[in-house]
């Protein structure tokens, strides 16, 4: 190594200055005027600072006077602040920190105005698979992902293409996840023609068709990226198969499925869409899938492997049901028939009792059930056997829920969960309280007044910014969550379970 003397001390040519010499550099040169040098005379240019000042003067762009800061710089400082953004996600994103040379840009250049070349669809689905668990666990994989997303997002003014088309359809997330699949671009964003007639998703990502309902889970105004939705539409996009990547991703796609989502409205959501698919798949036409529409327990999304296999059993009868007797009932039957076979379900599930079955169910009876069950809807009474309501001391069995009241069980939270909301927890110690319950949620909560004065149940209303989304049937003496439905007795989402999950953990069971 080089060396160079300095009176009695030796220092290498290539070792930095220690800390020590960097202040006394500071003293010495710390009010030097930047415009001249140490005798007097204009500088030809300015002076070059530290990296580190760099952060904190960011370049004013490559047209600027007097940064005259070349392309790349420009676009490393904006993809960094655009990158913060992505730590907003529920599965945040670190912001990522690279340079990108002129050789990368010119290369970058160059691959957009080439034709895309069709993607192998063999490999997609493993690909956007091991794509998303990095991009769910973003912190665990921030070094691996890093290099390759800022491979595929390129130039810069890839991401204002993007943030233009965002700021005109006020959809301030389709930036984020649009760059969060830019390993999937099939063309370069800028070079989009505002005036065509394909819109800027299909540019960048499609071969071929996509069904129109996809589009708008691109836009949504939610911070929550749902990336099942997302996948569907880069795999239609790109000429794979549905039913393929479902080995994969762990979806229940059967064969002809995917024929009839291409046929669903465009106005309709993601699950409204796969609702109307499986309906037509079973035999069903407009009125059956209406039909199933109009009640909100049954829109639950049918390609989801659930857990509980009895339940997609049941939804699968129900509408096989329906379609067999279209003819023989109207739309104010089916929604009663619907209502009355769900109550009839959950109520078996709840209580450990044999599962309801469609097997030897004629229409005649299933109407007379359903009627009678709609008038027990309208006035509850005591719904327990006159044995088990003489065995907790309570009198005249066949008494309206209005005259029962009970005490509370100190349950009631409120939980604050900005941006989501107001979460909220009321015990409901009353007929009348629950037979309100019941009237807005459509279920049968207004009969259980005998049960919660014997202290058999007690029934919680879990509701988000003042509307009710989901009743809690609890035991007290175990103090455990019997059943959790929501409007028309439809299972709680997973956000409501998670809410419910932290209310049990903080005020029901906080020493468990």
């Amino acid at each position: 190594m080089k060396q160079k003397r300095f009176g009695q001390k030796i220092q290498n040519w290539h070792r930095p200055l220690g800390p020590a010499q960097l202040r006394r550099r500071f003293r010495k040169h710390r009010y030097d005027d930047l415009e001249y040098d140490e005798q007097g005379r204009p500088r030809a240019s300015w002076v070059e600072v530290d990296d580190c000042w760099d952060c904190y003067d960011p370049p004013c762009g490559p047209d600027c006077p007097y940064c005259g800061r070349p392309d790349e710089d420009l676009f490393g400082y904006r993809l960094r602040e655009f990158l913060r953004s992505l730590t907003d996600l529920p599965a945040p994103l670190v912001p990522f920190e690279w340079a990108v040379d002129a050789a990368s840009t010119e290369a970058a250049e160059a691959a957009a105005s080439s034709p895309p070349s069709r993607p192998s669809s063999a490999g997609i689905e493993r690909r956007l698979a091991s794509h998303v668990d990095r991009l769910v666990a973003i912190s665990s994989s921030a070094a691996v992902l890093q290099p390759e997303m800022a491979e595929a997002i390129g130039d810069w003014r890839n991401l204002e293409a993007i943030r233009r088309v965002a700021e005109r359809g006020h959809a301030p997330g389709l930036t984020t996840r649009v760059c969060m699949f830019a390993p999937f671009w099939l063309r370069s964003p800028r070079t989009w023609n505002p005036e065509s007639d394909r819109p800027l998703l299909h540019h960048v990502f499609a071969l071929y068709d996509v069904p129109a309902f996809l589009y708008s889970e691109w836009f949504r105004e939610s911070d929550i990226t749902r990336f099942k939705w997302l996948c569907w539409f880069i795999l239609l996009a790109q000429g794979s198969s549905l039913r393929r990547a479902s080995e994969i991703f762990g979806w229940n796609i059967p064969a002809g499925f995917s024929h009839h989502l291409t046929a669903s409205p465009p106005d309709a959501s993601p699950v409204e869409a796969c609702v109307i698919a499986e309906v037509r798949r079973l035999g069903g036409d407009e009125t059956d899938c209406r039909r199933v529409l109009r009640n909100p327990a049954f829109v639950v999304d049918p390609t989801e492997r659930s857990a509980d296999a009895s339940h997609a059993g049941f939804w699968h009868d129900t509408v096989c049901w329906l379609i067999a007797h279209r003819e023989a009932i109207n739309d104010d039957e089916s929604d009663r028939i619907l209502s009355w076979a769900m109550h009839k379900y959950t109520e078996a599930a709840s209580s450990y009792q044999p599962l309801f079955s469609w097997k030897r169910r004629g229409v005649r009876a299933v109407l007379e059930n359903s009627n009678e069950y709609y008038r027990r809807f309208e006035a509850p009474v005591c719904d327990l056997p006159e044995l088990e309501a003489l065995w907790y001391g309570l009198e005249n069995v066949g008494r309206t829920s209005h005259d029962y009241r009970w005490q509370s069980h100190g349950w009631d939270w409120t939980l604050e969960d900005p941006p989501h909301g107001v979460w909220s927890f009321v015990e409901l110690t009353s007929g009348d309280a629950l037979n309100s319950e019941g009237q807005v949620m459509r279920h049968c909560v207004g009969s259980y007044a005998a049960r919660c004065a014997s202290g058999y149940s007690a029934i919680v209303s879990l509701r988000h910014n003042g509307g009710r989304r989901i009743t809690i049937e609890i035991t007290p003496r175990t103090k455990q969550i019997v059943q959790a439905r929501g409007p028309y007795n439809g299972e709680a989402n997973a956000e409501e379970r998670r809410v419910i999950s932290q209310w049990m953990a903080t005020v029901v069971r906080p020493d468990a």
